[in-house]
């Protein structure tokens, strides 16, 4: 019977959750490059964070950055 080594196993791990973690902090920093923020230095320091900081810098951003965004008007969500 196959049994994985310590190896194997280590990589099954980062395939399962650093494959996802990575495509996430990716889209948080396209999300972030192209929302409009309230000046464009908050924009530059975020994306610095984002690049600078990787996942743990998603998880900043997800906390404080996003509230820092101009947010459209409820008539501007919806383009008919």
């Amino acid at each position: 019977m196959f049994q994985p080594s310590l190896s194997e196993s280590a990589l099954i791990l980062l395939l399962v959750i650093g494959v996802p973690v990575v495509f996430a902090w990716l889209g948080l920093l396209i999300q972030c490059a192209n929302a409009p923020f309230k000046s464009d230095g908050d924009k530059i320091a975020w994306v610095l964070i984002l690049l600078f900081l990787g996942p743990i810098g998603a998880v900043i951003y997800l906390i404080g950055g996003r509230a820092r965004q101009i947010r459209p008007a409820d008539s501007e969500k919806w383009i008919v």
